[in-house]
């Protein structure tokens, strides 16, 4: 038994050399992961219980109510938008509609401020919770699993991203972030397909983010760099479709400036930490607003510089996932699961770690494996989008030299052809 002991443990450490050596970057994340996964596990069975829901919003006090607060606003029809101050999009509100379908009207007509303590009391309720989140994650899997990569790295890759941080807290949260992450997947997996079908679901699947989320059409902006003009209108037309249409369940597309005005009314709500260190140092409300939103403004044109020189879409959907995470009412730990895209596209396409494809590598992939408790979350958060933004903000300063270092070489040369 001893040399079958000794013999295993030769076996595995030469393994682990053998992975080292080759720097595979989906090897390393799927040991990384494995390894965060176990320590999680055990953590919580020393912890117990405290431990686990240590990882959640209000310890879970506030479970799954961005789906049932979600589900029985949109059975109000129009009121959504005009008493609720939703800020869904009509899409995400039909979906909602629909699956309310399956709820009884008693909890669909429970005040808001009992939702939470009352939903465990409902059996068909939360059947239609894990229904749909059996669904949305089945879909989930499926699009991870069709990733270019050997069969065993690719179930291991999906084993693991299914119960990584991110899925796990979004599964707590039940939002339809989900839905879009999925359709992004969609998108970013078919950018550069062969086939034109593929292609054009990809666009579809771009609009229903947007229509969706709205904040997902950021990563359409490769579109502009390749100057895929007509994909782009196409994308932007099957978009307003997707917002008009079913905007006709809430009234009309009247509800879309509702939509706008709730929306704008939440961000200044999720935005009262900024409002008030602006007001700590002594500017005005509306100077803090200004300086907000010029720092958006500026954060949006950066992103779209920086696309026109990057050829790495990994590089520019990771940068649109961390300044839409710089948003208030979008920054969440649920909402790390949009950098998933940029996450699988760098395993797709970055063959082997080395020079700074190590740094963007972790983080990329750190918030998938760190399960942070909850106090602790929004700190690293803030840490990991703005590292992500200044090696974004390195890259693009080092691919803006070597395109003047070339344009000037170029123009030496014409100078040069013309003294002869």
């Amino acid at each position: 038994m001893s040399q079958r002991i000794r013999s295993w443990l030769c076996a595995a450490r030469d393994r682990a050399l053998g992975m080292l050596k080759r720097r595979d970057p989906v090897e390393y994340f799927i040991a990384l992961m494995l390894l965060a996964i176990s320590g999680f596990a055990l953590a919580c069975l020393i912890g117990g219980a405290d431990t686990f829901m240590g990882l959640f919003f209000l310890g879970g006090e506030d479970l799954f109510m961005d789906f049932f607060h979600s589900i029985c606003d949109a059975a109000k029809g129009a009121a959504v938008y005009t008493e609720r101050k939703v800020i869904y999009p009509p899409l995400a509100n039909l979906i909602l509609l629909l699956l309310s379908r399956t709820v009884p009207e008693a909890y669909l007509n429970v005040p808001p401020n009992e939702l939470r303590h009352s939903w465990n009391a409902y059996p068909a309720a939360i059947l239609t919770y894990v229904y749909f989140f059996l669904f949305a994650l089945l879909v989930l899997m499926l699009l991870i699993h069709r990733e270019e990569h050997p069969q065993s790295k690719r179930s291991l890759l999906t084993f693991t991203l299914i119960l990584s941080f991110p899925v796990v807290f979004l599964l707590e949260r039940a939002n339809l972030v989900i839905l879009s992450t999925i359709a992004l997947l969609i998108f970013t997996q078919n950018y550069d397909s062969e086939s034109r079908a593929k292609r054009e679901l990809g666009l579809v699947m771009l609009a229903v983010a947007a229509a969706l989320k709205l904040y997902p059409a950021l990563f359409g902006v490769v579109l502009l760099r390749d100057r895929r003009w007509r994909e782009l209108g196409r994308a932007v037309l099957y978009t307003l479709l997707l917002l008009l249409l079913p905007s006709f369940f809430f009234g009309g597309p009247q509800c879309l400036w509702l939509v706008l005005q709730n929306t704008f009314a939440y961000s200044a709500y999720a935005g009262q930490n900024a409002n008030g260190f602006f007001a700590q140092i002594g500017l005005p409300e509306w100077t803090g607003r200004a300086l907000l939103f010029a720092g958006y403004t500026i954060e949006v044109v950066f992103l779209v510089l920086s696309t026109l020189l990057q050829r790495k879409n990994w590089v520019v959907w990771a940068l649109s996932s961390a300044i839409l995470m710089t948003v208030p009412s979008i920054f969440g730990a649920h909402n790390w699961i949009l950098f998933l895209p940029a996450l699988l596209a760098f395993l797709r396409t970055e063959k082997q770690l080395k020079g700074l494809n190590w740094l963007c590598f972790f983080l990329l992939s750190i918030p998938f494996y760190m399960f942070i408790p909850k106090p602790y979350q929004d700190n690293t958060m803030i840490v990991f989008i703005s590292l992500t933004i200044a090696v974004t903000l390195f890259l693009t300063l080092r691919l803006f030299a070597d395109w003047r270092k070339a344009r000037n070489a170029t123009q030496a040369e014409g100078d040069h052809g013309n003294l002869v």
